[in-house]
């Protein structure tokens, strides 16, 4: 075969390989060809010496990850230049360890140090990809199976880093028996099927055995309401605070009962900006608090707060912050917590020293630029000896929630977001399916209210109940069992990312340092 044929058969397996990972992505009804969803683009990197073409060699390494993430076009809804420079940065960080794997899988012959280094070099993007500030955590192999719950109810031990090693190594098994099928024996062949079948059933048989003895702990029942306002995003900005909350409290009334811990609000209910220091005496505040002080209700909403600048700084200008506020009207208490994560360039240009030019170009949402929680902002919500982890939109799309590990307290998840923007449920559901993963890791119960999105509650084990669409209600009634159960994902998934970045310099070692190959093989 000429090499310009070659040239054609690898585009084609990389486009196949590009449309298997799209197919899959967030399909209930697809989410399992994700397992061989890397054999063709495998094939490709095997054979890529074939080709002497650079630039031919580099488009086959960053095709499939392009092709993936058209899974991004929703955010042309919100900005063109955000979404195509998204597209492009998020393709080229997720296909850099295949790009290292491809250039120096060939310095060794054993497949087991070949594709071991695979594996952590992924995982390493991943946790790399979800620190730095263009973050953009939707691509995680791990996500796939947040469509299938019961598939991966040991996620509370490994997080989606199991998930990934899962995908990875069912790919590679696929992949040696393809490549091995003539050559050999076929004793060899039936193990090899064999050991597949393994590693793809038995994460399945020790899912549903977890899941029946799944036991949180000491809980605590909870009654709260969320409500799903369904405003449409122009008219929601062109209605001030006040009108807002009367849409909201005449929701809201509905579904309240004497015995409602928490109400819940989406995030930014309140767009019009309220400085901090006035946030106690603000009317919105003052409202709330004289029409529940005499409940033990607590409220949880979102806002658009504001911080002037410091004059010894020189800083003249205030600082917008997405925040979320508990608000205990018995007890006259205000908790805040403001949004961490971002979605960069529409809500927060990264590394502005660097990249502030950006921001002649691309809109930020609704006209605001949010900025890092600064001194401002607690980690949870705490009282009466029940914690809420506060997650705000984008933040739930995080493994690494902020929870500190206290026995003695009941806790659940709180996440409120503004969905909307790109008028499409199928967005909306992806978000949803990501808060299934953020229960199942960290075993808490979630409360999800959205404006426009898709609002529901997901139990300890990812089970997704009271789903509300633009096509449903206005609000509803739950109780969730807030509970004091600690994962161990919640425990140790720092320390075990630490492990991970650490074996990925010692293979980095391995392949660039000639001596320390050396050493290896000697000792």
């Amino acid at each position: 075969m000429h090499v310009k044929q070659n040239s054609f058969l690898f585009v084609f397996l990389s486009l196949l390989s590009g449309g298997i990972l799209l197919f899959s992505w967030f399909n209930p009804s697809g989410f399992y060809l994700i397992f061989i969803a890397f054999v063709p683009f495998l094939f490709v990197i095997e054979n890529l010496t074939i080709v002497r073409s650079t630039a031919v060699r580099s488009a086959l390494l960053i095709l499939p990850f392009f092709i993936w993430n058209f899974k991004n076009l929703w955010i042309f809804k919100i900005n063109a230049t955000a979404c195509i420079l998204a597209i492009i940065l998020n393709t080229l960080v997720i296909s850099a360890p295949w790009i290292i794997f491809s250039r120096f899988q060939k310095r060794t012959r054993i497949a087991l140090i070949k594709y071991s280094f695979l594996i952590i070099s992924v995982l390493s993007m991943e946790i790399f990809h979800k620190t730095w500030q263009l973050s953009y955590p939707f691509h995680l192999l791990g996500n796939a199976f947040s469509v299938a719950p019961d598939t991966i109810q040991w996620y509370e031990y490994t997080g989606i880093y199991g998930g990934t090693v899962w995908i990875l190594i069912s790919n590679i098994l696929v992949f040696s028996i393809f490549i091995n099928f003539k050559s050999d024996h076929s004793k060899t062949i039936v193990l090899r099927i064999l050991l597949f079948m393994l590693i793809l059933i038995f994460p399945l048989i020790i899912s549903k055995h977890i899941r029946n003895r799944f036991k949180p702990g000491e809980s605590i029942p909870l009654e709260v309401v969320a409500i799903h306002p369904q405003i449409r995003i122009p008219d929601k900005y062109n209605m001030d605070n006040e009108k807002l909350l009367k849409h909201y409290l005449s929701v809201s009334s509905i579904y309240l009962t004497p015995n409602t811990d928490y109400l819940i609000w989406p995030e930014t209910a309140f767009p019009d900006m309220v400085f901090i220091d006035s946030l106690e005496t603000d009317k919105i505040v003052d409202s709330i608090i004289t029409l529940y002080r005499n409940t033990d209700t607590k409220i949880i909403t979102g806002f658009v707060l504001g911080e002037m600048g410091k004059p010894e700084s020189g800083e003249t200008e205030f600082t917008e912050y997405n925040a979320a506020v508990q608000i205990i009207p018995s007890q006259k208490r205000i908790d805040i917590k403001t949004k961490d994560k971002c979605v960069p360039f529409t809500e927060r240009i990264p590394y502005p020293k660097i990249l502030s030019f950006l921001s002649n170009y691309i809109e930020g949402l609704a006209g605001y630029r949010f900025s890092k929680s600064g001194n401002y902002g607690k980690v949870n919500f705490i009282s009466d000896n029940i914690r809420v982890v506060p997650s705000i939109c984008y933040e739930s799309a995080f493994c690494d929630i902020n929870l500190p590990l206290r026995f003695n307290e009941n806790t659940f998840i709180a996440v409120i977001l503004n969905e909307g923007w790109y008028n499409n449920l199928r967005v909306a559901g992806q978000f949803m399916h990501l808060a299934v993963l953020r229960a199942i890791e960290y075993r808490k119960p979630v409360v999800r209210s959205s404006n426009m999105g898709i609002s529901c509650t997901v139990s300890s084990l990812g089970e997704c109940s009271h789903i509300l669409s633009r096509y449903g209600g206005k609000g509803f009634k739950a109780v969730i069992q807030a509970n004091n159960y600690n994962s161990f994902f919640a425990r140790h998934h720092r320390t075990c990312e630490q492990i991970i970045i650490s074996f990925f310099f010692i293979f980095l070692l391995f392949f660039f340092v000639p001596d320390f190959r050396y050493f290896v093989n000697l000792y």
